[in-house]
C-alpha cells in the first residue's frame, strides 16, 4: 500500500499535469479534476510546507478556472488566498514568486470590475516579484506579468511611462524566453499589441509593421497552445487594420478580415471572445465598405456583419451598446451611398437604443446620442434629435464623473465640445425653448455642478467613510469601461 505522503505527491504532479493540460489544449474537464484535487490537498494537509505547496497550487488554479468560467468569485478567492500565501512564504524567490503570482490575479480582478486600487497593487507586486537569479523561463513569465498589468494602466489612463516601460518589460520578457517555449509565441503576441498602441499613437508606420509581423508570428508559431490561437489572430487583426488606418493598405486590411474571420471559425459559440472578433470584424467590414475601390454590395454585408454582432451580445453586456452602434453607422454609411431614408431612419434608431443601455461606457453611449441629434437632424427631425442630444447631454456628468482627476475630466469633455449648443439648436427647431435653455445650462456647469459633488463625496466621507469608498469604487468600475473600448475595439466614429 502506498505511504500517505507518496500519494500526496502523487496527486499534486497528477494534478499540476491536469492543469498544463487545460492551458495547452483547453481540456475544462481536466482543469476541474485538477481544481478538485487541489482543494482535498489543501483540506488534507497539515500546517507547514505540504499546507503551504498545496495552497499554492490552488490559488494558481483559481486563476485559471476564472479564465474559464468568468466566475469573478474565483478572483476573490484567489486574491484572499494569494495574500495568506505571501505573507506565509520566505523572502527572497520563493515570495517572489508568489508576489507574482498575485500580481496577476489582482490584474485579473481589475479587468474583471475595473477596481483601479487592484492594477496599482498588481504593478508594486509584480515589481517585487522580478527576481534575477530565477531562471531565464521565470524571468520572463514575471516580466510579462509585469509588462501585461502596465499595458492595462496604459490603456486606462493613457500615461505614455506606462507604455514604455511594458514595451520594455515585453522586450525584456521575450529576449529571456526561449524559442521552443509556448509562453515565448504568448509574449510575442502581447508584444505585438503594445507595439499596436505604440505605433497609433506615434503615428509611426514602420513600429506598426513590425507590430504585424510580430503578432504574425505567433499566429504561425508551431510551439504556441493552440487554445491561444484565437487571442493570436484577434492580436495581428487588430494590427492589421491599425497598418490600414494609418497607411491606407489594402492588404493589411483584407488580411485583418481574413484573421478575424479565421477567429471566429475556431472559437466555441459561446466564448466571450466571439462578441469581440464579431465586433471587430463589422468594423473592419465597414472600413472597406468606405473604400473607394468598394464593391456597393459590400454595405450590405457590413449591414448584416453588424447585425451578427448583436445577435450575440447579451442584453445586459456593455458590448449591446457596442453592437448597436456599430449597426447604426453601417445603416448610415448605406444610406450616404444609396439615399434610402430608411436606412438613415434605422441608424438613428440604432444609435437611440445604444444611448439608452443601462450599460456600457458613458462615453460610448453620450457618442451614440449625439450622433443620434446629427443624424435625425440631417434628416429633417429635429424632434427626434432633441431626443438623442437630451440622453447625450444627461450623461456628460457621467463622462466626467467625480472619481477621474480634473485634467482626465476635461479631457472626456473635450470630445462633446458644442454638444451643448447643437442641442439647443435642434430643441429649437423641434419648438421646444425651455429645453434649449436646459441644454446650454446643464452643458456649462458640468464642471461646476461637479465640484458640488466633490464637495459631497467629502462630507459622505466624514460622516460615512465605507460608503463613500464604496461610491468611489463603483465608479472606477464604470470607468474601466471606456480603456477596455479604446484598447479591444476600433473606434465606432472613425469609419
Amino acid at each position: 500500500m502506498e505511504e500517505p505522503g507518496n500519494l500526496r505527491r502523487s496527486l499534486r504532479t497528477a494534478a499540476q499535469g491536469w492543469t498544463e493540460e487545460y492551458q495547452s489544449h483547453g481540456r475544462t474537464d481536466l482543469l476541474l479534476m485538477g481544481m478538485d484535487t487541489f482543494r482535498w490537498l489543501v483540506a488534507s494537509a497539515e500546517a507547514g510546507p505540504e499546507l503551504d505547496s498545496a495552497r499554492s497550487d490552488l490559488f494558481v488554479g483559481l486563476q485559471l478556472q476564472y479564465g474559464w468560467s468568468g466566475q469573478p468569485e474565483m478572483l476573490d478567492e484567489a486574491i484572499d488566498l494569494g495574500t495568506a500565501v505571501v505573507a506565509a512564504s520566505q523572502e527572497g524567490p520563493p515570495r517572489a514568486r508568489q508576489e507574482s503570482n498575485l500580481a496577476n490575479a489582482l490584474r485579473l480582478r481589475f479587468e474583471a470590475t475595473g477596481e483601479r486600487r487592484d492594477l496599482d497593487e498588481s504593478i508594486a507586486r509584480a515589481r517585487r516579484g522580478l527576481e534575477a537569479t530565477l531562471s531565464p523561463a521565470i524571468q520572463a513569465q514575471r516580466w510579462s506579468n509585469l509588462a501585461l498589468s502596465l499595458r492595462s494602466r496604459y490603456e486606462l489612463l493613457e500615461r505614455r511611462q506606462d507604455l514604455a516601460d511594458s514595451l520594455d518589460g515585453f522586450r525584456r520578457a521575450r529576449d529571456l524566453a526561449a524559442e521552443t517555449e509556448p509562453q515565448r509565441s504568448r509574449i510575442g503576441s502581447n508584444l505585438a499589441v503594445v507595439m499596436r498602441l505604440k505605433g497609433t499613437a506615434d503615428r509611426d508606420r514602420d513600429l506598426l509593421r513590425d507590430a504585424v509581423e510580430l503578432a504574425m508570428a505567433s499566429v504561425t508559431s508551431e510551439a504556441a497552445y493552440p487554445a491561444d490561437r484565437s487571442g493570436f489572430l484577434i492580436n495581428a487583426a487588430l494590427a492589421c487594420v491599425d497598418l490600414h488606418q494609418l497607411t491606407g493598405a489594402t492588404d493589411a486590411l483584407d488580411l485583418g478580415i481574413s484573421l478575424l474571420g479565421e477567429a471566429a471559425a475556431i472559437v466555441d459559440p459561446g466564448d466571450p471572445d466571439l462578441t469581440l472578433i464579431l465586433l471587430n470584424s463589422a468594423y473592419a467590414t465597414r472600413v472597406k465598405a468606405t473604400l473607394e475601390s468598394a464593391d456597393a454590395a459590400l454595405l450590405d454585408v457590413a449591414v448584416t456583419a453588424a447585425a451578427d454582432v448583436l445577435s450575440v451580445s447579451r442584453s445586459e453586456s456593455p458590448d449591446r451598446a457596442l453592437a448597436l452602434a456599430g449597426l447604426g453607422r453601417a445603416y448610415w454609411l448605406r444610406f450616404q451611398r444609396r439615399l434610402d431614408r430608411q436606412d438613415g431612419q434605422r441608424a438613428v434608431e440604432s444609435r437611440l437604443q445604444a444611448a439608452r443601455q443601462p450599460f456600457g461606457s458613458a462615453a460610448a453611449r453620450a457618442q451614440s446620442g449625439q450622433l443620434a441629434g446629427q443624424w435625425s437632424m440631417e434628416l429633417g427631425d429635429a424632434r427626434t434629435a432633441t431626443d438623442g442630444y437630451a440622453r447625450a447631454v444627461d450623461l456628460l456628468r457621467e463622462v466626467a464623473w467625480s472619481g477621474l482627476r480634473r485634467t482626465e475630466r476635461e479631457r472626456g469633455l473635450i470630445e462633446f465640445a458644442g454638444l451643448a449648443c447643437d442641442a439647443m439648436a435642434a430643441a429649437v427647431a423641434a419648438g421646444r425653448c425651455l429645453d434649449a435653455l436646459a441644454f446650454v445650462e446643464h452643458g456649462r456647469s458640468v464642471l461646476w455642478d461637479d465640484g458640488l459633488q466633490q464637495r459631497e463625496v467629502a462630507t459622505l466621507q466624514a460622516e460615512a467613510p465605507e460608503l463613500a469608498d464604496r461610491l468611489v469604487v463603483l465608479r472606477e468600475r464604470l470607468d474601466v469601461l471606456v480603456a477596455r473600448g479604446a484598447a479591444e475595439l476600433r473606434s465606432e466614429d472613425s469609419s
